[in-house]
């Protein structure tokens, strides 16, 4: 009978032993269901992670080709200016010149005109000396 009750004993303490390895395997099953949880919720958050850096990388990318065109715009911009910049010197240049020009101009055509002025004066006087002459030339015929 004390081999039965030693025995009996034993069962129990196996029972028990038992239990508790089961309630341990039952909790790591739980857990284990708990990390394929979140493992799933993990794999979703990186799925949507992925598309949100596809996503990015796309707006990157069209991000910098609209750099790349702006860069383009802006160079042939300068390019554009630079040249205009050189026309309207250019513009200037002339303008100055033709406004020499026409200082010259103007002060042969003053010149011309006093010259001008001069020769009608002097004209005048030829005018009137010879009238005078004329006249007396008249007085003299008339009284020879």
């Amino acid at each position: 009978q004390l081999a039965i009750a030693a025995l009996q004993q034993q069962v129990v303490e196996l029972e028990r032993e038992f239990g508790m390895r089961q309630e341990e395997l039952d909790g790591h099953v739980a857990t284990g269901a708990a990390l394929q949880a979140q493992t799933a919720e993990l794999e979703k958050e990186l799925s949507k992670a992925k598309t949100q850096l596809e996503e990015a990388s796309g707006e990157q990318s069209a991000l910098q080709q609209a750099l790349e065109r702006q860069s383009g715009i802006e160079v042939e911009l300068h390019s554009k200016a630079g040249s205009l910049k050189a026309a309207l010197d250019e513009a200037e240049e002339r303008h100055r010149s033709d406004a020499s020009q026409n200082l010259a101009l103007e002060r042969e055509v003053a010149q011309l005109e006093a010259e001008v002025s001069t020769l009608r004066m002097t004209v005048k006087s030829l005018e009137d000396k010879t009238a005078a002459q004329d006249e007396s030339h008249q007085m003299q015929l008339a009284e020879g």
